[in-house]
């Protein structure tokens, strides 16, 4: 499934690379890196509690299809989102992981462009990482301590032939 589908391979590759940057590792315990991958169920993600360590979730944010992006191509942009949750009020926790968060998507060729393939074709030509929004805590959700927002494009390409193969 992974292999065939590049959404799922695109998701995936964002949690490599992240888990490729050391400080990432260190400061994030992998009980606390919520992925979604249906391998486990989260209970609870808005009740974290006093002394907790941050959680860190990458979703997807939206889609964006091209069909018709050229004459021969489709294109699609997947937008993704990496959210930092702390429970402390403290901001230098938080400044810690976006700031490794930031490093780790420097590398963003080595475990996406250069690695993504589907039909025995790269398709991942470009991930941006857009504006961090942050804030201070959730009165609706009871949280206290602060929620950051990256969200990101992934830019996907494909022969628009290839796609209308069938499987």
């Amino acid at each position: 499934m992974l292999a065939s589908n590049p959404l799922a391979q695109t998701f995936a590759a964002i949690w490599t690379l992240l888990e490729a940057n050391e400080e990432f590792v260190n400061l994030v315990p992998s009980a606390c890196r919520i992925k979604y991958d249906g391998e486990q169920v989260y209970q609870d993600l808005d009740q974290q509690t006093e002394g907790e360590p941050i959680r860190v979730s990458v979703m997807c944010a939206g889609i964006d299809p091209a069909l018709q992006n050229t004459s021969s191509g489709s294109a699609m942009d997947l937008l993704w989102e990496i959210e930092i949750r702390t429970v402390d009020q403290g901001m230098l926790n938080l400044f810690k992981v976006l700031f490794a968060v930031y490093r780790a998507m420097l590398k963003w060729d080595t475990y996406m462009r250069d690695d993504l393939e589907w039909n025995d074709e790269y398709f991942c030509w470009d991930t941006t990482p857009g504006k961090v929004k942050v804030q201070l805590g959730d009165k609706d959700q009871e949280i206290r301590g602060w929620i950051a927002k990256w969200i990101g494009v992934a830019r996907m390409e494909f022969q628009t032939s290839a796609l209308e193969e069938d499987e």
